[in-house]
């Protein structure tokens, strides 16, 4: 639970922004940036905000940390300056990095976004055609049963990694994998143990 008594995470704005509350209680970040020209971040130990393009930023995990620095230098570029005293820890797609006092990182906004992978969840699974599947983020799949071709094709509604036949894909929304087995072959009649073989004409 939130400790009232303590300082609570403070944003001031600067020229044009659009920011909306979320519930920590949740497991949401407590701000979500959709837009922004500059701001000043105080962010305290229990607190996350989600930057413009989903990667989750978070302050020193004892301590009140800030301020730290957005400013948008172009459409696709986002500068994080970490003014504090503190380090702050920015997760984006499947790396974390660390900020250190003084620091500045420059982050790309990239268009298929920067919300960080979540590799700890466990995967969703399931089995086609005798093809084990295991895959993180939403996918559509699509059956292939005939004898010949047995497979299944998953189509990404989001970006997504998908680990079958030990190969690990990560697709972009939109994207497709196919992943196939071995032809169905339909099984040979085993042998008759009493047969014996036909007498050997001179």
């Amino acid at each position: 639970a939130r400790d009232w008594s303590r300082p609570a995470t403070s944003l001031a704005l600067f020229d044009e922004g659009r920011v909306t509350l979320g519930d920590p209680g949740r497991d949401e970040p407590l701000l979500r940036f959709h837009s922004l020209t500059r701001a000043l971040l105080v962010l305290t130990p229990e607190d996350r905000v989600e930057l413009v393009g989903g990667a989750l930023l978070a302050g020193d995990p004892l301590e009140t940390t800030g301020p730290i620095l957005l400013e948008s230098l172009r459409a696709s570029l986002l500068r994080i300056t970490n003014q504090s005293q503190r380090s702050a820890t920015l997760a984006c797609r499947d790396q974390r990095l660390e900020l250190g006092p003084g620091e500045s990182l420059d982050l790309p906004l990239l268009a298929r976004g920067c919300a960080p992978a979540e590799e700890d969840a466990e995967p969703q699974r399931f089995e086609v055609s005798g093809i084990a599947l295991a895959f993180h983020g939403r996918v559509e799949r699509h059956d292939e049963l005939g004898r010949e071709r047995a497979g299944v094709t998953l189509s990404a509604l989001e970006p997504a990694r998908v680990l079958a036949l030990g190969v690990d894909v990560r697709l972009e929304t939109g994207g497709t994998a196919r992943f196939s087995g071995l032809s169905q072959v339909s099984e040979a009649r085993p042998a008759d143990p009493s047969a014996v073989p036909p007498p050997h004409s001179p």
